[in-house]
């Protein structure tokens, strides 16, 4: 398996995790038992689930009016974009470190 093909596989494993402890979440509300924390669910958006957070939130309306808790969720997704756009554009141009100026190297 390759890198990116395990990060594809870890990506859907935690956002389908996610999305069922969102469903989880909202299950709980529903039966009047104790909800998981926000941090909790924040964790596991950390961990790669953002998507599946964010459909979630559509799909059960868990913390859909909540507009500070979907911020962070939008935050984290987007630096996640981030970190796997560079990790791509990095393996598909090896010698981006040894063709920079010396001045911009680290």
């Amino acid at each position: 398996m390759t890198p990116l093909m395990a990060i594809i596989a870890y990506l859907l494993a935690i956002n389908l995790i996610t999305l069922m402890l969102f469903w989880w979440d909202r299950r709980r509300a529903f039966l009047q038992k104790r909800r998981f924390s926000e941090r909790t669910l924040l964790i596991y958006v950390a961990a790669g689930g953002a998507l599946g957070a964010l459909r979630a939130m559509h799909l059960y309306h868990v913390k859909f009016h909540k507009h500070s808790f979907k911020r962070k969720i939008w935050i984290i997704l987007v630096l996640q974009i981030i970190i796997v756009a560079a990790y791509i554009y990095l393996r598909s141009h090896p010698t981006f470190w040894t063709d920079l100026p010396e001045t911009l190297r680290l």
